[in-house]
Order: C-alpha cells, then structure tokens, then sequence
C-alpha cells in the first residue's frame, strides 16, 4: 500500500499506520477470495481493496463523497441517486 494513502486513511480513521496496513492486508485477502477473476496489478483490484479499507475504517463513502462534492450536478433527485447507490453495490459480497 502507499505511504501516503496509509498515512491519510491513518489520519482520517484515528487509527495507528500499522493497523491501516494490516487492515489493508485483510482487503487484499476479501479481493482474493471473493473476487477470484480481477487480476491483482489491474486498477479495479486496487479500487476494490480501498474501497472495502475505507469501509472497515468508516472513511468517507460514495454517498458522503456525492453529498460533500459541490461540483456534483445538485439538481440530480434523492431518488435517482438512491437508485445509482443501490445497482452500484456489489452484491456478490
């Protein structure tokens, strides 16, 4: 994992460098077992492990990234984004 993102999820989480980085490890290990067909050096294996790292440390999710980002067309209605946010979870977990 990179030293800066470990030291930013660090930073935003409250929790030790260490334990990000193993928490890291554990994702990488969810990606293998659950997701057995994306390949470790492709970019939606690295979005795949920080996306399940940022939820075990309750770092910003899509739809607090969607609410805190101004540039985001806000004339979109809650339910459409409630429809985007429900068909893009992966439900294979």
């Amino acid at each position: 994992m990179p030293s800066p993102l470990i030291k930013s999820f660090s930073d935003k989480s409250g929790k030790s460098e260490k334990e990000v980085e193993e928490l890291y490890k554990d994702a990488e290990d969810i990606v293998k077992d659950r997701y057995k067909d994306v390949e470790k050096e492709s970019d939606r294996y690295y979005a795949l492990v920080v996306g399940i790292l940022k939820n075990m440390l309750k770092i910003e999710g899509f739809k607090e990234f969607y609410e805190n980002n101004s540039w985001i067309d806000s004339g979109l209605s809650n339910e459409y984004f409630d429809f985007l946010l429900v068909f893009s979870l992966p439900w294979h977990l």
